[in-house]
């Protein structure tokens, strides 16, 4: 496992195009980080992935991961 972990945190503001649908469908629930595998969650790959996103969910950022454990 990489030593810094970084994902993609976008606004999530953006209208999306659902199937069978000609109406845009805007996700009301704020924020979202996108899924990716830990072992290639490298701020380079960050960059890369958040990039090919090119604003279709709003504002991206990068964030460092830090995990809490209770």
């Amino acid at each position: 496992m990489n030593k810094e972990i970084y994902v993609v945190v976008a606004d999530n503001d953006q209208p999306h195009k659902m199937p069978n649908s000609d109406k845009p469908y805007y996700d009301n629930n704020g924020p979202i980080v996108f899924e990716t595998y830990v072992n290639k969650a490298s701020i380079k790959d960050a960059k890369v992935f958040s990039a090919n996103l090119n604003g279709r969910y709003g504002k991206c950022r990068i964030a460092k991961l830090k995990f809490v454990d209770a």
